[in-house]
């Protein structure tokens, strides 16, 4: 009984530290291109298991995390900076600026120059 409990607890824990490393790499990272290929080879786990336990444990998807994370930063460079919307979206990891104002406005609700004003 008890061997089952601490199988179940350090499987539990070893899950938490990695996906803190990929939290951390995400942090790290988010202005460069980030793919579920990438990740999933750099801390050697299947796409399918990655993207399984990190929403299990963070309750929000690997893409909504990275996208949140590129448009905080995002929101910061807005109102600290006077750089223009096309490069502060190059700066936080978005290639694409047409992308870049549909997620922005889907997680907050106005248009980067909006936010802005």
């Amino acid at each position: 009984m008890y061997t089952g409990f601490w199988e179940i607890f350090w499987k539990s824990r070893k899950t938490l530290i990695w996906i803190g490393e990929v939290i951390h790499f995400i942090h790290t990272n988010f202005d460069k291109e980030i793919s579920l290929e990438q990740l999933s080879q750099t801390f050697y786990l299947s796409p399918y298991y990655l993207c399984r336990e990190f929403k299990k444990h963070t309750n929000t998807t690997i893409v909504q995390y990275l996208n949140v994370t590129r448009i905080m930063n995002a929101q910061r460079k807005l109102l600290e900076t006077d750089r223009s919307i096309t490069e502060i979206s190059r700066e936080t990891g978005f290639s694409n600026i047409t992308h870049f104002n549909r997620v922005f406005k889907s997680i907050t609700g106005v248009s980067p120059s909006q936010f802005r004003k």
